[in-house]
């Protein structure tokens, strides 16, 4: 029910169907993954930027992350959280992304968050490797396109530009999603 309510765009039922799960199995990665993402959205929403408040956001993903420290998705959370809430990114932020990526090194999501990190860090080579496998996965995607233009940029204006590229296309996708949970 969380995860319907949060796709729905219900953030308050989706908190309230988390914390029903959680009460029922304090061990739930997926109950105290989905009270974060329930709690982020409506803070994203809400604009919240008291730090207190998200320190308090991020303890969900971390409990998740307690539970099963082999899940990837609380983790991605918690990386993600920082830049909802406009917080700068910690060295333990970014090695909870990398943790995530080596846990699942096929999510092409992952790997576009890994390389845009590692754009926004100065490490260009490194982030245009990580691209490399999803601009040239033999099924194209969204994820391709974008990966195949960032290595070009990186290739002919540098990883500052190629970062500027990531950030242009995920702002429209956020743009989408927020129309499509609307809907």
């Amino acid at each position: 029910m969380a995860e319907a309510e949060y796709d729905a765009g219900n953030y308050a039922e989706a908190e309230a169907a988390a914390r029903r799960t959680i009460a029922a199995d304090p061990r739930s990665v997926d109950g105290h993954l989905y009270l974060g993402m329930a709690r982020a959205a409506a803070a994203q929403t809400g604009k919240v930027t008291d730090p207190a408040q998200w320190r308090d956001i991020r303890k969900s993903f971390l409990a998740a992350n307690a539970i099963d420290n082999d899940a990837a998705e609380p983790l991605v959370e918690f990386y993600k959280s920082y830049g909802v809430a406009g917080t700068p990114l910690t060295a333990n932020t970014r090695a909870a992304l990398m943790r995530a990526h080596l846990l699942g090194p096929q999510d092409p999501d992952v790997r576009m968050l890994v390389a845009a990190d590692l754009l926004d860090q100065g490490k260009t080579a490194d982030a245009r490797k990580m691209l490399g496998p999803i601009a040239y996965a033999p099924h194209r995607d969204d994820n391709a396109t974008l990966a195949a233009t960032m290595i070009a940029t990186i290739d002919k204006d540098g990883g500052p530009a190629a970062l500027a590229k990531w950030r242009e296309a995920t702002k429209g996708a956020k743009k989408d999603a927020k129309g499509a949970n609307a809907a």
